[in-house]
């Protein structure tokens, strides 16, 4: 019983006032994040915007002043978009080789096998995320330029 009566004496001389404070701008962005992915889920016309910020925002040229949480939010309710348009692309390839079309599929896997002479077999690398967003920024710069 008398760590439970410290306890009550430690609890008594917490301000909450000040803890509460403390907390809401540390959970803020959380809070913007499911909001806005849950709006745009459920919403149609919400949705359409939430797409329209996951294209323009990432490029340099045209910055909306939106939130980072909804720029994020947005990205992560597009993707999935994203992915079956990405999927679609290299099903419809017809001209393309199969080897690019092959390529193309392992790469959106996250996986490229080089395939090599070498008695040790073909090497396979496992690419992160951030390859494909190197990528897209060089695209994004070499278009700044040509235009």
């Amino acid at each position: 019983m008398a760590k439970k009566n410290n306890f009550q004496e430690i609890l008594k001389d917490v301000n909450w006032n000040r803890v509460i404070l403390t907390v809401i701008p540390l959970l803020q962005p959380f809070i913007i994040f499911g909001a806005w992915l849950t709006f745009a889920r459920v919403n149609t016309k919400a949705s359409i915007v939430s797409k329209i910020i996951a294209i323009c925002e990432p490029i340099p040229t045209l910055d909306l002043n939106v939130p980072k949480e909804v720029v994020l939010a947005s990205m992560f309710d597009s993707i999935e978009d994203l992915s079956a348009l990405v999927k679609k692309v290299t099903e419809l390839a017809i001209d393309m080789p199969l080897a690019t079309a092959k390529f193309l599929q392992d790469a959106s896997d996250g996986k490229i096998t080089i395939e090599t002479d070498s008695p040790a077999g073909d090497v396979e690398i496992d690419i992160k995320e951030d390859v494909f967003g190197k990528l897209l920024n060089d695209i994004i710069k070499t278009l700044k330029v040509v235009t």
